[in-house]
């Protein structure tokens, strides 16, 4: 039997004699005949929990607890199922299942099938020459040195065939000559499955063992080997249903042939991606502190060539924004940027506004990000999709050159845990040295002459580059577009000019400008490049209005003589231009104002109304005392006098 355990629903579905045909009746028979407590002479129990398949829950029961006109109806039932299987098998297939046969056979069995055909055709064509078939089989036997007894069951197998079909249905036909295969049954068969399609990937062997100790319990028939249960696996289960179950969904996707994108459309800086790369080298940065450092770097979609990178000790969203303003300040404005997901990439200082934001929760008063600001389309990759940025295949290329220069030996640290070189972590790189062969190794991969992309076509990214560049509509920022050029520096706000002269210090730096006389003493918001700190800031009031750029006052050795000079020189330049500004400004001078103003007038002498005498060398009149008025001491205060006739006014106006 291939099926041995049925459900009550099962059973009256089937409508055996000797059964009832409803569900309620059989459950009824299986209570009076108690067929749950049935069991097999080694003490089995013939009825169970049904489970692990679709319509789980109640109990099956074994075919052998089944009245005995059932079980004979049941038996008939699947000799007919196996015959007419049986039968379907011999039946002549049709014009179309022969060629696909055909299609479907290996090189060597189509090869053998042409060689067939044409001892066929030879034979033919002796039967046509006059010999007998007998004759001309045994001849074209000697000939092509095969039996006499296989040319003629090749004609059987063409016999009132479609002289077009030969081809095909002499194709040979390989059919398992065991006959049926071995047996497992269906639950078996399902937890083999469910052991083996697991993302561990255990082997055949091991599912194997355990099936065995299953089938001990649950009574299941198998096969006699596990090889039998790998070609059932490879015949019957598709082999993406084994990549996406043993695999995962990553191995499943890359089985998948993925979308090429032509690129030959674009022009230069319509369309930039960006990413981050960690080198795989020990850099000491300026500051003593040993790290790994991180190569932060846009790239052109339309010729593939790096047109800005920065280098940090991480990925950040500070480092993405100075590289995007020098990009903006050496070659113009993109059009759209491609951005993927994560935290650094896709900050709000750099993305705040753009529709379609996959990280951060959007809100209705984010402020609008550098991206947006400018007008940028900003376009966000799927996560985990590394391909649809092409700049992380320009990393890999850079990577290797990058880590493993000459003058980095000893500081490569390996692309992994378990990829460590001999010399592993035996020497650091300075930061200056790192930014030299960075940038040595890009210029090299934007230069090199040998690309072979659908675009270049033997040129350098930077040949394709410069011809579309020239050619085509750049977005750029003018001269007096210093508000824009700001937009991507970073800021400190709270740097007070210092007395006397309004100099900023800002990371040992000083920076001066005569327009910070007006705010001594005052505190200001300064704009600045990390990496440019030697040139000059940009200097704020606290209301944002923009005030100057200041320069960056270098120090000069002790006994530095040019040093001197040159500050004398600024000084004497200063004193010039305030001069200058000065007699602009003040149009009058000293003598001139002296001049307009009016005359002295002489005051106007008062004259005494009261007098005192003052008597020399006599007694003065003395003094008599002041009287003053009768005071009545029965007589009532008049404040409180004037209280009581009010509140008795107050009383008669309200009294009803």
């Amino acid at each position: 039997m291939r099926v041995e355990w049925f459900t009550a629903a099962e059973l009256a579905d089937m409508k055996l004699r000797g059964l009832p045909r409803t569900k309620r009746g059989v459950n009824i028979l299986a209570d009076r005949e108690d067929w749950q407590a049935m069991q097999t002479l080694s003490g089995q129990s013939l009825a169970r929990k049904r489970a692990g398949r679709e319509g789980a829950g109640g109990l099956e029961y074994h075919y052998t607890v089944l009245p005995t006109l059932a079980q004979v109806a049941l038996l008939a039932r699947e000799v007919r199922e196996r015959a007419a299987e049986a039968n379907a098998q011999h039946a002549e297939p049709g014009r179309g299942e022969i060629w696909q046969h055909f299609e479907a056979a290996t090189s060597k069995s189509k090869d053998r099938a042409r060689r067939n055909l044409a001892i066929l055709t030879a034979v033919l064509d002796l039967e046509r020459g006059g010999a007998n078939r007998s004759a001309a089989v045994a001849q074209a036997a000697v000939d092509n040195k095969v039996a006499i007894s296989a040319i003629w069951n090749w004609f059987d197998a063409v016999a009132g065939k479609d002289r077009a079909d030969w081809l095909a249905w002499l194709t040979p036909r390989y059919s398992r000559s065991s006959g049926q295969a071995s047996e497992i049954h269906p639950d078996a068969w399902d937890f083999f499955l469910a052991d083996y399609l697991r993302l561990s990937k255990p082997s055949v062997a091991e599912c194997w063992q355990r099936l065995q100790d299953a089938a001990r319990d649950h009574g299941w028939v198998l096969p006699r080997t596990p090889k039998t249960l790998s070609r059932k696996l490879k015949r019957e289960i598709d082999p993406e249903v084994i990549t996406l179950r043993r695999e995962g969904m990553e191995e499943f996707n890359r089985k998948y042939p993925a979308q090429r994108r032509d690129r030959s459309d674009l022009r230069a800086l319509e369309a930039l991606n960006y990413d981050g790369h960690k080198i795989d080298l020990f850099v000491e940065w300026p500051g003593g502190e040993i790290g790994r450092a991180f190569l932060l770097g846009f790239q052109d979609l339309s010729s593939n060539k790096i047109v800005s990178w920065r280098l940090d000790t991480t990925e950040n969203a500070t480092g993405f924004r100075l590289a995007f303003g020098d990009v903006i300040e050496n070659w113009g404005i993109p059009d759209t940027v491609f951005s993927d997901n994560t935290m650094a990439a896709a900050a709000k200082a750099n993305t705040g506004g753009a529709k379609y934001r996959n990280r951060y929760k959007p809100r209705d008063d984010d402020f609008l990000g550098l991206f947006p600001a400018l007008g940028i389309d900003l376009r966000f990759t799927k996560p985990g999709h590394g391909q649809s940025k092409p700049i992380e295949r320009a990393f890999g290329e850079l990577a290797r050159y990058i880590s493993k220069a000459p003058e980095f030996e000893g500081a490569y640290t390996g692309n992994s845990a378990t990829n460590k070189p001999a010399n592993y972590g035996s020497r650091t790189v300075r930061m200056i040295d790192l930014l030299r062969v960075c940038e040595r190794e890009i210029n090299r991969y934007n230069s090199r002459t040998d690309r072979n992309s659908l675009v270049a076509q033997g040129r350098s990214f930077d040949d394709v580059f410069n011809e579309s560049y020239e050619r085509d509509l750049i977005r750029k920022v003018g001269p007096e577009d210093e508000a824009i050029r700001r937009l991507w520096l970073l800021s400190v706000v709270g740097l007070t000019c210092r007395q006397p002269d309004g100099v900023l210090h800002l990371y040992g730096n000083r920076y001066y400008d005569p327009a910070l006389a007006r705010y001594i003493g005052r505190k200001v918001a300064v704009r600045y490049d990390p990496d440019r700190l030697g040139k000059h800031v940009h200097v704020y009031d606290l209301d944002g209005t923009y005030i100057t750029a200041a320069g960056c006052i270098a120090d000069t050795g002790f006994m530095d003589e040019s040093g001197a000079k040159k500050h004398a020189k600024a000084m004497k330049t200063r004193l010039r231009a305030t001069r200058e500004l000065a007699d602009a400004q003040i149009v009058l001078s000293e003598r001139d104002v002296a001049r307009m103003l009016p005359a002295p007038e002489t005051p106007v002498k008062p004259e005494a109304k009261v007098v005192k005498p003052q008597r020399f060398n006599a007694t003065a009149a003395k003094p008599q005392p002041t009287r003053l008025p009768e005071h009545d001491p029965n007589a009532l205060p008049e404040e409180f006098v004037n209280n009581v006739m009010a509140m008795k006014a107050i009383r008669d106006r309200t009294r009803l």
